[in-house]
């Protein structure tokens, strides 16, 4: 059964950012997360970087956009809250399909700011992926059954705690546990250390499963940039 690849792709200028979503688009993939400042774990690109990525790529592939304004915890000011939802309003305009974000506050989701997130999304009608934070959460079965709950439509995890090392090999059986949780009540997005030789692994427990995809970054990166065939490669495993 396919699945889904999604390609995390550098935006920290346009000509960056339009050779990255290019090279992933020919390789295969289905969704491209786009993120500035990688460096640190990936923060809301410019306007006009996304405006450049949605003109270029072909409509098949859906463009999420970032929506995390700085570094550090996922712990938002109300300051910050306003910021992040007029975000979102400005990437609706310039044709995305989705937003990624999330709220997460000693170890537990910030139900009203990520409602507040949600809402904005599906206001713009836009999809809402809540990201890594999850891995944040002491609960993560919890967790994701009380984002689900509030709208958002993807979960992105590892299966592993944010901030460490691990990648999704490690969580794997944390990964099938939420899997089979959930119900099919949403995507989920396997993210950290996804590549050729990691995928087989990560794939074969989920091979009948609907509401499994895949999300990769480092692995498919060549000097810095996004490289096609690398793309080209894990898709095909994914068939």
């Amino acid at each position: 059964m396919p699945h889904d690849l999604e390609i995390c792709i550098a935006c920290d200028s346009e000509e960056q950012a339009v050779a990255n979503a290019l090279a992933a688009a020919a390789g295969g993939a289905n969704r491209l997360e786009c993120c500035a400042s990688m460096d640190v774990g990936g923060l809301t690109p410019k306007a006009n970087v996304i405006r450049a990525v949605c003109q270029a790529v072909p409509d098949s592939v859906d463009v999420l956009v970032m929506i995390r304004p700085r570094a550090g915890d996922f712990s938002w000011t109300a300051n910050e809250l306003d910021g992040m939802e007029a975000a979102i309003t400005e990437m609706a305009s310039c044709g995305v399909q989705g937003v990624v974000g999330g709220a997460v506050t000693d170890g537990q989701v910030d139900v009203l700011t990520s409602q507040r997130l949600i809402q904005s999304a599906i206001g713009h009608q836009l999809s809402f992926t809540f990201h890594r934070a999850i891995d944040a959460v002491v609960d993560r079965i919890q967790a994701t059954k009380t984002v689900i709950d509030l709208g958002a439509d993807r979960i992105l995890t590892a299966g592993t705690p944010w901030g460490t090392e691990a990648g999704a090999v490690s969580g794997l059986p944390a990964l099938v546990d939420l899997e089979q949780s959930i119900s099919d009540t949403a995507e989920i997005v396997i993210g950290g250390g996804v590549s050729l030789t990691t995928l087989p692994n990560l794939l074969e427990p989920f091979q009948d499963s609907l509401y499994v995809s895949f999300h990769a970054f480092s692995s498919v990166l060549s000097d810095g940039f996004t490289d096609q065939q690398k793309v080209g490669s894990l898709k095909k495993l994914l068939f």
